[in-house]
C-alpha cells in the first residue's frame, strides 16, 4: 500500500488553518458539574490517601471553549496504603475556582487545561504509628490556599445535555499543601 505524501501534507495543512470550533461544536453556557475519584493529600501534619467527591458550576465565556468554574471538593483521606506514616482519618474541604480551555477541539473530543486558586481545610485525627511516634492522639484543623491546575479529556456529544470529563491529573499546590486528584464526572448543562 502507498501513501501519498501530497495529500497526506495538503490535508494536515488545512487541518492546521482551520479553526478549532469549526471542527467541534459549541460549549455549553452553564453547567452543573459532578466529579469522584481518588487522591492523595499531604499537608503540614497530615497525609493520606482517599476518595473524593466534587460539585460545582460552570459558565461559558467564549465559544471557542474558555470557561469559568467554581467547585466544592470533598475527601476523606486515611494512612492506608503508608506504611511510614501515623494512623489518621482526614477530611478536606476544598474550594476551586478556575478558568479552563480547550486547547485542542475535534469533533466532540477537547483536551482541556485549568488554572485556578483554592482554598483548603482540612481536619481530622492523627494517632500513633509510622516512623515519628506521636505520644498521643492529636486533632488537626490546617487551612491553606494556593494554586489549582489540572488537564484531562472532555467529551461532549453534538445533541443531549451531558458531557464527560476524564481528568487523570488535577492538583492544588500551596503553603503546607499537596493534592493531586484523578477523577470522572459529568457536565449537565442547564
Amino acid at each position: 500500500m502507498e501513501i501519498n505524501f501530497r495529500i497526506l501534507l495538503t490535508t494536515t495543512f488545512l487541518l492546521t488553518l482551520t479553526p478549532m470550533s469549526v471542527l467541534g461544536r459549541e460549549s455549553p453556557k452553564h453547567g452543573l458539574k459532578l466529579d469522584a475519584g481518588l487522591g492523595i493529600h499531604e499537608g503540614v501534619r497530615t497525609q493520606g490517601f482517599g476518595t473524593i467527591i466534587s460539585f460545582g458550576y460552570e459558565r461559558a465565556i467564549r465559544e471557542d471553549g474558555l470557561r469559568i468554574h467554581s467547585t466544592f471538593l470533598y475527601g476523606k483521606f486515611t494512612h492506608s496504603f503508608a506504611t511510614d506514616t501515623p494512623k489518621q482519618n482526614l477530611i478536606s474541604r476544598s474550594f476551586i475556582t478556575a478558568l479552563s480551555y480547550d486547547i485542542i477541539r475535534f469533533w466532540i473530543l477537547s483536551l482541556t487545561l485549568a488554572v485556578g486558586g483554592v482554598v483548603d481545610n482540612t481536619f481530622g485525627i492523627v494517632g500513633p504509628g509510622g516512623e515519628i511516634q506521636p505520644a498521643t492522639i492529636t486533632d488537626v484543623n490546617e487551612w491553606s490556599a494556593g494554586l489549582y491546575f489540572s488537564g484531562g479529556i472532555r467529551i461532549t456529544p453534538t445533541t443531549g445535555r451531558f458531557s464527560l470529563e476524564i481528568t487523570p491529573l488535577a492538583n492544588c499546590l500551596g503553603v503546607n499543601l499537596f493534592k493531586l486528584n484523578s477523577t470522572i464526572g459529568i457536565v449537565v448543562r442547564i
